[in-house]
């Protein structure tokens, strides 16, 4: 084989490994990164029951997680176990209350919270239609309102949201000019929101308070 021959195979050569270990480095950067920001935590399903989880990641209705084999009738019990973890995905619907570790104890913000009511619903608010969107981030609950045939039908962000058992509390505000002319809002105003999720996570029903006056208002999960 001549120098240039040999020279050319080796430049391919060390292409290809180059390529692989790209290729490996995408293929193991997500769920390496998932891993770093994955959360303890311990379950109480629907039929009372306990065990404990490392939460990968979670999406509508369901969480990827590192999840215990054992099952167990108390959350003590639960809590001790860190053995035996297979990778799962575990559907929100069966899923009571999750309760996340926090400096080594359970946080109490997030003691009693469903898992399930996370995702898209169409609220009707005193006959106003419109869409709220819920979500879990690392520091709790966030979400956004959007009703597309009021103001300019802007994503409005929801303040002091706040999610405990079934019970879901939140403010829709206007309070500066800057925001009255983003959701094109007529004037400021102040609504405080309380509801009540079903059963089954999928619908909520409470009323708000404007000004005084109390409305009712009910959201769907789409």
């Amino acid at each position: 084989m001549l120098p240039e021959e040999k020279e050319l195979e080796n430049r391919q050569k060390r292409t290809y490994k180059t390529t692989i270990c790209i290729l490996t480095a995408l293929i193991l950067l997500p769920a390496i990164t998932a891993l770093l920001t994955s959360r303890e935590a311990v379950i109480r399903n629907t039929e009372g029951k306990f065990y404990s989880i490392r939460l990968l990641a979670s999406s509508g209705s369901y969480a990827l997680c590192l999840k215990a084999v054992r099952i167990h009738i108390t959350k003590k019990e639960a809590l001790a176990d860190k053995m035996n973890r297979g990778l799962a995905v575990i559907s929100l619907s069966t899923v009571d209350t999750i309760e996340f570790k926090r400096n080594g104890e359970l946080s109490k913000e997030t003691q009693g919270t469903p898992m399930h009511w996370e995702g898209a619903y169409r609220i009707n608010a005193a006959g106003h239609q419109g869409y709220l969107y819920l979500r879990q981030s690392k520091t709790g609950p966030m979400g956004t309102l959007r009703f597309p045939k009021w103001g300019a039908g802007a994503n409005e962000h929801l303040r002091s949201l706040e999610i405990k058992g079934k019970t879901i509390r939140f403010v829709r505000s206007v309070t500066t000019d800057r925001e009255m002319k983003r959701v094109g809002a007529p004037s400021m105003f102040v609504q405080r929101y309380r509801g009540e999720f079903s059963a089954d996570g999928k619908s909520i029903s409470g009323r708000f308070h404007r000004d005084g006056t109390e409305y009712s208002w009910t959201a769907r999960r789409r």
